[in-house]
């Protein structure tokens, strides 16, 4: 499954701030064995703990229409992000009914006005990450309400999909809005993908800097934004464009930078030249 992404709050509050920036936290292990059972995916530097897998460390950022936030924030009700860990086992007999091997799981409770999930640290066996056929495993991520004040769920959000190479260090904007709203695409993202992605910021950062929008590259020149693949600058340029028009609407005085990674440097520098040319019409438009 394929997958997409914008921070800010600009919820219709404005969607808060989102990024990608590799984990600092853990350090690239030198002691997984290097069998053809136990190798890496290309790109992805996996840490270790021990007799365990440390996964890369990402961030998921809520962002909720108007109206679910004044909802929830009237009933005193939390965000309920969920992280599912997965990958495709080499044997059936360590496949679920659903084909998969289970790796690990998270729930992250935000409250109040805190809209970022900061998922780091989960860590699941070296044995678990030997049985898999690809070792580049997958994140499910589901959004859902706490439950506080109501039995049911009462929110409506995007999904997110991705392997551990797409998501690690990043930050990922998922849209949510009321089940009773009717679906826009800029609040839900299209296809189950996030709104955005964003490189987050370092440490040194000074808190609610903006960020800067990821755009990563692959050795073979593909395109990824936000997890999905892009054909072309072009088509690059027209999955930003409703982000950045959601972002005004809600008020933004500024928008985001750009940020390249992995790009040929005549592509990086097309795209950020593109890019510079869709914000200019974007608040000529205004």
């Amino acid at each position: 499954m394929r997958i997409p992404i914008y921070s800010f709050v600009f919820c219709l509050p404005i969607l808060a701030a989102i990024a990608c920036q590799g984990n600092k936290a853990s350090t690239p292990s030198n002691n997984i064995p290097r069998s053809a059972d136990n190798e890496q995916a290309e790109g992805l530097n996996i840490s270790e703990n021990g007799d365990f897998i440390v996964i890369p460390a990402f961030e998921i950022e809520v962002a909720n229409s108007r109206q679910a936030d004044q909802l929830l924030s009237a009933q005193g009700e939390t965000i309920i992000v969920s992280a599912n860990f997965w990958g495709e086992p080499k044997s059936e007999s360590d496949m679920d009914e659903t084909g998969q091997l289970q790796l690990a799981g998270q729930d992250i409770e935000l409250k109040g006005d805190t809209r970022v999930a900061k998922f780091s640290g989960i860590r699941f066996s070296q044995n678990a990450y030997r049985k898999l056929r690809d070792k580049d495993f997958w994140v499910l991520i589901n959004v859902i309400s706490g439950r506080k004040s109501s039995e049911d769920n009462l929110l409506d959000c995007g999904l997110m999909e991705l392997k551990a190479s797409q998501f690690a260090g990043k930050r990922f904007l998922i849209g949510c809005k009321l089940i009773e709203e009717p679906g826009t695409a800029h609040v839900t993202g299209n296809n189950g993908f996030p709104i955005a992605c964003f490189a987050m910021p370092s440490a040194e950062a000074v808190p609610g800097t903006p960020l800067d929008f990821l755009v990563t590259c692959a050795e073979n020149g593909e395109i990824d934004w936000a997890g999905q693949y892009m054909a072309n600058i072009e088509d690059l340029m027209a999955a930003m464009r409703p982000v950045l028009a959601g972002m005004l609407d809600a008020g933004a005085k500024k928008l985001p930078g750009i940020e390249t990674r992995g790009c040929m440097m005549g592509t990086g520098g097309a795209i950020r030249d593109a890019y510079g040319d869709l914000k200019e019409d974007l608040l000529n438009k205004k």
